[in-house]
C-alpha cells in the first residue's frame, strides 16, 4: 500500500502533521501512532499464530495447492520453462544454459573434459 511513498511524500506528510498538531502536541501524536502500529502488528502476529495452531497439520495440506496456484500465476513463460524444459530458460533469454551438476557427476551437457589447444570437437555428419 505504501510501497511508492517517496521522501518528498514523507516530508509533505511531516509538514502537514506539524501544522495540524502543532509543535507541542506532535511528539505525543507520533508516540501514540507508533504504539498503535505496534499493537496492530502484534495483533496480526498473534492471530496468524492462533490460526496456524488451530489448523495444525491441515495447514500444510492447504498450502500445497496454493503454492501450485502461485507458480501458475508466474506467467506462461515460466510455466513452459518449468514443465517442458526443466527450468532451462535459455531458449527465451538467449543466455547459455547453466548445467545442473550434482556432486560426483559430470554436467548434463557439454564435453566431460576441456579440449586441448588446437583440438577440434567431433562432428557427426550422419547425425545432422
Amino acid at each position: 500500500m505504501l510501497n511508492n511513498l517517496g521522501w518528498d511524500h514523507v516530508l509533505i506528510l511531516a509538514l502537514a502533521a506539524l501544522v495540524i498538531f502543532g509543535p507541542e502536541r506532535l511528539p505525543g501524536a507520533v508516540t501514540s501512532f507508533t504504539g498503535l502500529l505496534r499493537r496492530a502488528r502484534q495483533f496480526a502476529t498473534d492471530t496468524q499464530e492462533q490460526f496456524k495452531d488451530g489448523l495444525g497439520p491441515e495447514l500444510e495440506e492447504l498450502r500445497k495447492p496454493l503454492e501450485d496456484l502461485q507458480r501458475l500465476r508466474q506467467g506462461p513463460r515460466q510455466l513452459i520453462t518449468d514443465h517442458l524444459f526443466g527450468g532451462d530458460d535459455s531458449l527465451f533469454t538467449g543466455r547459455p544454459p547453466v548445467p545442473r551438476v550434482t556432486p560426483g557427476t559430470a554436467p548434463v551437457f557439454g564435453p566431460a573434459t576441456p579440449l586441448a589447444a588446437g583440438e577440434r570437437p567431433t562432428f557427426d555428419t550422419e547425425a545432422t
